[in-house]
């Protein structure tokens, strides 16, 4: 068994050099050791030098397809079942713009939304100052000039007020 792997080991070694001094000395005390492997080993290597000579096979574009064609039947998976196809929405397609463009037009509503609103509460309140302004109600213009004394006038004391009525009567 020992010897079996030796052999096997140098053989290894030949498939991918030529044997150094030492391997070729092991190879003839394992030849002169064990019969029959000198045969073995000139039918091994006439093999080795055969292989070594032909050419390199091209390798087809769908080489590694081919190979796990194989290995799926060996498995037992069923080559010939389609997978499905996931399907991809337009906007997977497109990534990120769509979302930042959806998301812009929501600012944008929201902002149109909070102008209108003011827009409408301003026409609101112009409305109501036009009515405020056409009332009979607001003092002229002549009053309006004489304001600081009409003020004046109700800044005076009330204990000023009582004597005057009291000595009017």
């Amino acid at each position: 068994m020992n010897q079996d792997f030796k052999y096997d080991d140098l053989l290894a070694t030949r498939w991918i050099r030529e044997l150094t001094d030492s391997e070729q000395a092991g190879l003839e005390n394992l030849i002169s050791s064990v019969p029959g492997v000198r045969e073995r080993w000139e039918e091994d290597t006439t093999v080795l030098e055969g292989v070594g000579a032909l050419p390199d096979a091209p390798v087809s574009s769908n080489f590694t397809q081919q190979v796990m064609t194989s290995l799926a039947r060996r498995v037992g998976e069923d080559v010939g079942a389609k997978k499905p196809v996931a399907e991809v929405t337009w906007m997977e397609r497109l990534g990120f713009v769509p979302k930042l463009g959806i998301g812009f037009a929501l600012v944008l509503a929201v902002f149109g939304s909070f102008l209108q609103s003011q827009k409408g509460s301003s026409a609101k309140m112009i409305e109501s100052l036009a009515i405020v302004t056409e009332s009979d109600t607001v003092p002229s213009v002549e009053e309006l000039q004489h304001f600081e004394a009409i003020q004046m006038l109700a800044q005076v004391p009330m204990d000023v007020d009582w004597e005057l009525i009291a000595a009017t009567e």
